[in-house]
């Protein structure tokens, strides 16, 4: 018999605000913030000031372009995404887990928007010139965030903060490559390794080989310490290269690069600068 999940027992990381804790329940309450369990995905255009620069108007052209490609794919009725907020050129998007379907559908759902978004520019590029088009990085983080309602712009809309929302942040700019995307998932380990459900070993077997059948040309996967064997038991034969990253016994991020990377100076170390 294979234990439940659900956002009430799903604990992440040591930055995780419990909600037993009766003296944050009643701030949550006094301020309207409530928890969720899902990914944040960042975007941005790689060197977007140079091209605005160099290409002024059919910048203008390819900006409009790029974001109804991003809107057709992000909220469609597959990967039930949500945009945030736009910064300029930048896309911040969360991917919420949903009821009555598996465990880490959020994240899952914003791998496999993160991996099309990037084939969709790859294989239709938006031109600018012969020599310069539109490229991205793409971050994405999965765990607990804290949603409110915020006014912008005279309307009410809601936002998300948190550790997990910052990390995404860190990855797009940090971590991931360009025509590429980074993620990772933040949980405590003990905890992922001893939960089995759907005939897997444990829960990151179950989300690695998921994350496989998504994107299956990955070649680098950055993890802490304490998940070298199921890795390397999980991966063998499926990347190129496995890094090790030690953020602390309590935490467990696990990275992965896919194949198109074109600037293999990004290493996982900027994630802790």
């Amino acid at each position: 018999m294979f234990n439940k999940i659900t956002p009430t027992s799903l604990h992440i990381d040591q930055h995780r605000i419990h909600i037993e804790d009766d003296v944050i329940k009643k701030e949550m309450k006094k301020y309207n913030v409530k928890i969720k369990i899902g990914a944040i995905l960042f975007t941005d255009i790689v060197k977007s000031s140079n091209l605005w620069a160099k290409y002024k108007t059919d910048m203008l052209k390819a900006i409009i372009e790029h974001e109804k490609r991003m809107i057709k794919r992000i909220e469609d009725s597959v990967h039930k995404g949500v945009i945030v907020k736009t910064i300029g050129d930048a896309f911040m998007c969360f991917f919420e887990d949903l009821p009555n379907q598996d465990e880490f559908n959020g994240l899952l759902r914003a791998i496999n928007t993160a991996k099309e978004i990037q084939d969709d520019l790859i294989n239709n590029p938006i031109l600018l010139s012969n020599e310069d088009k539109i490229k991205l990085r793409i971050g994405v983080a999965y765990g607990e965030v804290f949603e409110r309602e915020v006014r912008i712009q005279k309307r009410n809309i809601k936002d998300y903060f948190g550790s997990t929302v910052n990390l995404a942040s860190r990855m797009e700019s940090k971590s991931s490559c360009i025509n590429s995307f980074s993620f990772s998932i933040q949980d405590d380990f003990n905890r992922l390794n001893s939960i089995e459900f759907k005939g897997y070993t444990n829960v990151i077997e179950y989300i690695l080989n998921n994350i496989i059948n998504i994107c299956p040309y990955i070649n680098k996967i950055y993890f802490s310490n304490e998940c070298e064997k199921i890795f390397k038991n999980v991966m063998t034969g499926s990347c190129k290269s496995i890094d090790k990253l030690n953020l602390g016994q309590n935490q467990t991020i696990v990275t992965f690069k896919c194949d198109n990377c074109s600037d293999e100076d990004r290493t996982i170390n900027n994630l802790t600068k």
